[in-house]
């Protein structure tokens, strides 16, 4: 069986690249759903108190920055 590679070639990330990609991607898609998650609970029961961000789950991490 012949073995191919393909066009395979690894990626480089710079310091602009890699935080245009984190603020600008996904990340910030999931900082909204997060923002908009925790303040329909909290306005749906104003006495629950998370013990922390594990409570909602971590994710990529974005969830501790809302």
């Amino acid at each position: 069986m012949e073995s191919t590679k393909g066009n395979w070639s690894p990626i480089h990330f710079d310091y602009t690249g890699t935080w245009s990609y984190i603020l600008g991607g996904p990340s910030a898609l999931d900082y909204a759903a997060a923002v908009h998650t925790l303040r329909k609970v909290f306005e749906d029961n104003k006495a629950f108190k998370p013990l922390s961000h594990l409570d909602f789950g971590s994710g990529v991490g974005t969830f501790s920055w809302a």
